[in-house]
């Protein structure tokens, strides 16, 4: 994908997992073999650890932290306290789709895939299932013991700001179940900024929330870059930046807008899978009727 600029903002560093971060020897090579794997490639996805994560994830992070998996590198660290969140951190919107699946129930996980179906198609009767609150939970179609979700997922590929080893890889940013309304409520603010979708930055967190059911758990949350102003130590650093992202930048992020576009409708687009997906969560997605 063409190359962007991020601009000079840097938000605050945390160390990165071993074999991240590019040897000398190779910064500024231009990567030679890998033009045509872009048409298949899944793209890395950001992911919120919660308490029941997998232990593969608990090692080496705390519940609230932001990372981007496959290759868990931190993105933003959870901080302890009251109100319990996550650090901010910027990012740029490039392309918004969404998605429809099916959830394996999380006691097959091993045995069978996390992810039963997945499908971009509109007309899928699946969407249908995935609005109706009476059918987002349905028993397994194998055995009826166990359970399956139907889930609508609200995706926006975005641009991770002052992270070195993120500087030209756009993540997926996914929505669904507990923190729907946050992925339905940027887009809202997105369409009504009267401009291209990759024109803003936006600031994310996690959050705390107490939950309802299950437990606790931890959410991804937008707000727009004014409003993170009012966090001291973030007002601090960025006081005097622009929520608009530059005119430099502007035709890049346009170049990377149309290649993800074309690649959605060449063959499709679609973030890491992860397990834990298919975990109980606190907080039932409400219908989503703005996408179809």
């Amino acid at each position: 994908m063409a190359k962007v600029n991020p601009g000079a903002t840097q938000i605050a560093r945390v160390q990165s997992p071993a074999g991240t971060q590019l040897p000398a020897h190779l910064q500024g090579r231009k990567p030679m073999g890998v033009e045509t794997m872009k048409e298949f490639v899944i793209l890395p996805r950001l992911k919120v650890i919660q308490k029941a994560a997998s232990q593969e994830f608990m090692a080496d992070h705390d519940t609230g932290d932001l990372i981007s998996i496959p290759t868990k590198l931190m993105i933003a660290k959870a901080k302890r306290g009251n109100p319990n969140t996550g650090g901010l951190f910027i990012f740029i919107p490039l392309y918004f789709y969404p998605s429809w699946c099916v959830l394996n129930d999380f006691k097959l996980k091993g045995k069978e895939p996390t992810y039963l179906k997945y499908t971009l198609d509109r007309n899928d009767p699946l969407v249908a299932l995935c609005k109706d609150s009476k059918t987002r939970e349905q028993p397994h179609p194998k055995d009826s013991s166990f359970k399956i979700k139907n889930c609508e997922q609200l995706n926006f590929v975005v641009l991770i700001e002052g992270i070195a080893e993120l500087a030209n890889q756009p993540q997926v940013m996914t929505f669904m179940r507990g923190d729907y309304r946050q992925g339905s409520d940027l887009s809202s603010r997105i369409r009504m900024s009267n401009a291209d979708i990759f024109a803003r930055r936006w600031v994310g967190r996690t959050k705390f929330n107490p939950g309802t059911g299950s437990g606790d758990f931890f959410m991804k949350t937008v707000m727009r870059f004014e409003d993170a102003l009012l966090d001291e130590a973030f007002a601090k650093e960025h006081g005097d930046e622009s929520p608009w992202v530059t005119a430099e930048q502007l035709p890049q992020l346009e170049a990377l807008h149309l290649q993800l576009d074309a690649q959605m409708k060449s063959s499709g687009l679609k973030g890491v899978e992860d397990a834990d997906d298919a975990k109980e969560e606190v907080v039932a997605s409400p219908a989503g009727n703005s996408y179809t």
